[in-house]
C-alpha cells in the first residue's frame, strides 16, 4: 500500500483518496432522522503516512461517505467538498498510535468491553518498526555513511517522540468517547515507555555506564521535571553537586523513593524557567556519563597534581580525556596547539566554550577563535580579566598562573595545578564561568 501525507489527499481531482478501514464497533446516537437511526462509527485511514481516525455515519448497512467500500466516496462527491466540509461531516478525532490502537479494537459483548485484536507488544513493535524503517531508508545516502545505525535510531527516536506528543495533543476530540479516550491514553503512555526503553537500551550498548543510572521526565501540576535513579544510591550526594552546577538546572534535590523498581535515594531536578525538561534531561545525562567516567561508584577519589614545566602537554593530555564539556577562561590565548586541540574535541561532539580578556594582545596576537563559542570581557571592576582556569566535564579543574600563551610555555616561570575528579571545586569554577558567560559583554 502507498502512504500519503494527510494534507496530500484529494489534491488532484480527488486523488489520492483516503483508504478507510472501518472499526468493528459502532455508537448508537439517540436521534431520529428521515433515514432512520444514525450510528457513529470509527474508520481508520490506513494509507496515511501517520494514521488517523475519521468519525463516520452508519445507517443500517450503509456507510457514509463510502457506502461500505474501503475507497472513500467512489462517486467523487466527498472529494469535491472542501476540506472544511469533509471535516465537518466526518471529523478527524485521533492520530498516530492512538488511531492505530482504535483501529485494532473490537467490542466483546460477553465482556461488555473492548478487546485488542493483537498483543500490545506486536502493535508497538510493528508501529515502531514501520517508522524506523522509513527513517533509515531516508538516511542511507553517502552523507550519512559515517553515522552509526545506533546513532541514526537515537536520532529517529528523538523526532518520533516529538511527533507522538503532537499526535496525542491533536487527539483531544476523542474525549467525547470517555472510555476509549482513557484506554487510548494508557496505550499511548505505554508506547512512549516502549520507545524510551528502546533509547535506553541503545545508550547502554553505546555507553555501559548507563547501567548505573536512569532518568525520566515527569510532570506535576503541569510542570515537568527530571528524575534521576541510581543503581548505587550512595553516589546521590556527589551526583547532586555535579548536576546542580549545570546552567539549565534550577535546583537538584535528593528525594527518597519507596518504589520497588527504584528504591532509595533519587534526584529530583527542576529545570530553570524557559528550559524544556526534555532538554534538561539530555544535559543531565551528559553530566552523569562524565561524572561516572571519573568515579569509583560510591566513592569519589579526588587528587591534585602540580606542574611547573611541560604544562602545555599536560593540558592536552587532560583535554584528550574530555567527553562532554570544556570551559576555558584565560586572560591571554596565543597558543595555537591548544586552540587546535579544542577544535579537535569540538569536532568529536564536545561542547567547548572560551572566555578571554578583551585587549590588544588577544586582538593582535591571539588565536583565531571564530569556530569556537567564545566571549571577550574586561575586568568587571574596571581592571583586567585575569582569570586562568579550565574545567573539564565539570569534574576536573586546571588553574594556576599559566595563561594559554607561547610565552607561558616557553619563557616564563609558571605553575598549573590539576584538580582531578574534584566535583565540588569543579562546580565552583563552573558556576563562576557561567556567571561571567552570562554577563553583558559591553559592561
Amino acid at each position: 500500500m502507498d502512504y500519503f501525507k494527510e494534507e496530500d489527499f484529494y489534491k488532484e481531482a480527488g486523488s489520492p483518496t483516503e483508504y478507510l478501514l472501518y472499526c468493528s464497533y459502532i455508537f448508537f446516537q439517540q436521534s431520529e432522522t428521515e433515514w432512520g437511526r444514525d450510528y457513529d462509527q470509527f474508520a481508520l485511514v490506513g494509507n496515511a503516512e501517520y494514521p488517523y481516525i475519521r468519525l463516520t455515519r452508519k445507517r443500517g448497512q450503509s456507510h457514509y461517505p463510502s457506502g461500505g467500500s474501503s475507497k472513500i466516496a467512489v462517486d467523487g462527491s466527498f472529494a469535491r467538498k472542501s476540506e472544511k466540509e469533509r471535516d465537518a461531516e466526518c471529523p478527524k478525532i485521533a492520530w498516530g498510535l492512538a488511531a492505530e490502537f482504535l483501529g485494532k479494537l473490537r467490542f466483546d459483548a460477553r465482556q461488555d468491553d473492548y478487546v485488542l485484536a493483537v498483543s500490545c507488544e506486536k502493535m508497538f513493535s510493528d508501529y515502531y518498526g514501520r517508522y524506523l524503517t522509513a527513517y533509515l531508508d531516508c538516511h542511507s545516502s553517502l552523507k550519512y555513511e559515517n553515522i552509526s545505525k545506533e546513532q541514526k535510531e537515537l536520532d529517529f527516536i528523538e523526532s518520533h517522540i516529538t511527533h507522538m506528543a503532537e499526535c496525542w495533543e491533536k487527539s483531544a476530540p476523542l474525549k467525547n468517547y470517555t472510555i476509549l479516550y482513557e484506554y487510548a491514553k494508557n496505550k499511548v503512555a505505554a508506547y512512549e515507555q516502549f520507545v524510551l526503553n528502546k533509547r535506553n537500551n541503545i545508550l547502554k550498548t553505546i555507553n555501559p555506564m548507563k547501567n548505573s543510572y536512569s532518568t525520566e521526565v515527569r510532570e506535576i501540576f503541569k510542570k515537568k521535571y527530571v528524575k534521576v535513579f541510581f543503581l548505587d544510591d550512595s553516589i546521590a550526594e556527589a551526583a547532586q553537586e555535579a548536576i546542580s552546577a549545570l546552567i539549565c538546572v534550577k535546583n537538584a534535590n535528593i528525594t527518597i523513593s519507596e518504589s520497588n523498581a527504584h528504591p532509595g535515594k533519587t534526584l529530583t531536578v527542576q529545570p530553570k524557567p524557559m528550559v524544556l525538561a526534555e532538554d534538561c534531561e539530555k544535559e543531565v545525562c551528559i553530566c552523569m556519563d562524565h561524572f561516572l567516567a571519573n568515579e569509583v561508584i560510591g566513592e569519589m577519589q579526588p587528587h591534585n597534581e602540580a606542574y611547573f614545566a611541560g604544562i602545555e602537554n599536560r593540558i592536552i593530555e587532560r583535554l584528550d580525556k574530555a567527553q562532554a564539556t570544556i570551559d576555558v577562561c584565560v586572560a591571554w590565548f596565543t597558543n595555537e596547539r591548544l586552540r587546535d586541540k579544542l577544535l579537535e574535541k569540538q569536532a568529536q561532539g564536545i561542547a567547548v566554550r572560551v572566555i578571554i580578556y578583551k585587549d590588544g594582545v588577544n586582538h593582535n596576537h591571539g588565536v583565531d577563535l571564530s569556530e569556537i563559542k567564545h566571549k571577550e570581557y574586561r575586568g568587571e571592576r574596571g581592571g583586567i580579566m585575569h582569570e586562568k582556569y579550565c574545567v573539564i566535564d565539570n569534574v576536573t579543574t586546571i588553574n594556576g598562573s599559566y595563561n594559554w600563551t607561547l610565552n607561558a610555555e616557553n619563557k616564563n616561570d609558571e605553575d598549573a595545578v590539576f584538580h582531578i575528579t574534584d566535583v565540588d571545586l569543579a562546580s565552583s569554577y563552573t558556576r563562576q564561568f557561567n556567571a561571567m558567560w552570562n554577563r553583558d559583554e559591553n559592561a
